[in-house]
C-alpha cells in the first residue's frame, strides 16, 4: 500500500466514539507488534507523528473552560532525541 492509499483510508474511516487510552494501548500494542521490523528511524518518525496526534485530540477534548477530559490527560511529556 502506498502513502496516497493508506491517505485515503485515514481520512474516510469513520471511528464512532472510542476511548482515547484505550486507542492509545491498542495502538502500542500493535506498533510493539512490529517494532522489531522498523528501523529505529522509522519507528522514531511513527512514535513523533503519533504524540503530534495525540496531542491534536487533547487539545480537542479540552472543555469550555480549558480544562481537558481526564481520558485523555494521559498524554505524557516524553521527549524523543
Amino acid at each position: 500500500m502506498d502513502e496516497y492509499q493508506i491517505m485515503n483510508i485515514l481520512l474516510r474511516l469513520e471511528t464512532g466514539h472510542l476511548e482515547s487510552f484505550k486507542v492509545v494501548r491498542d495502538y502500542a500494542k500493535t506498533l510493539s507488534d512490529i517494532s522489531e521490523r522498523l528501523s529505529d528511524d522509522q519507528l522514531r518518525r511513527i512514535l513523533m507523528l503519533s504524540a503530534y496526534l495525540c496531542q491534536r485530540v487533547d487539545e480537542a477534548a479540552s472543555g469550555p473552560a480549558g480544562q481537558k477530559d481526564s481520558e485523555v490527560a494521559w498524554r505524557g511529556n516524553t521527549r524523543l532525541s
